[in-house]
Order: C-alpha cells, then structure tokens, then sequence
C-alpha cells in the first residue's frame, strides 16, 4: 500500500489548482469575440480616440482598457 505523505498531498491539490487555471484561461473571450458579442463596448472609446487625436487614430479595444494609438506627423 502506498504512503501518501503530505509533499504528494500537496502536489496533487497544486495540479489540481494548475488544471482549473487552464480551464479558466481557455474560457477566456478575446477582445475581437466581446467587440461582435457587444459592438457597441468599445464604441465610446474610439470615439473619444478620435476626438481627442483625430481621424487619423485608431482604438485598440483591450478590454476593460481603451488604447489609442495614432501617427504622429510632426515632432
């Protein structure tokens, strides 16, 4: 019969713990799925993007961040 001692105890709750991280990980919506699941989620903030760089900004929804990036034409 084998001994369980408590390192083994604690390895198998650590894998355990590693599994459903992964789970919980893989579950995870990229911000392209929750733009077409919700489209209006990143709306208010490509709009403030523009308005705050012009057109010629883009947002970049990471979600829950709004990041606007844009080209910089003079330095």
């Amino acid at each position: 019969m084998t001994k369980i001692t408590f390192t083994n105890l604690l390895l198998i709750v650590l894998l355990v713990s590693a599994m459903s991280t992964t789970i919980q990980v893989s579950k995870a919506m990229t911000c392209r799925e929750l733009w077409l699941e919700k489209s209006d989620l990143c709306k208010e903030c490509q709009e403030n993007c523009t308005k705050k760089y012009g057109s010629a900004s883009s947002s970049v929804c990471s979600f829950p961040y709004c990041v606007c990036s844009y080209e910089c034409d003079h330095y």
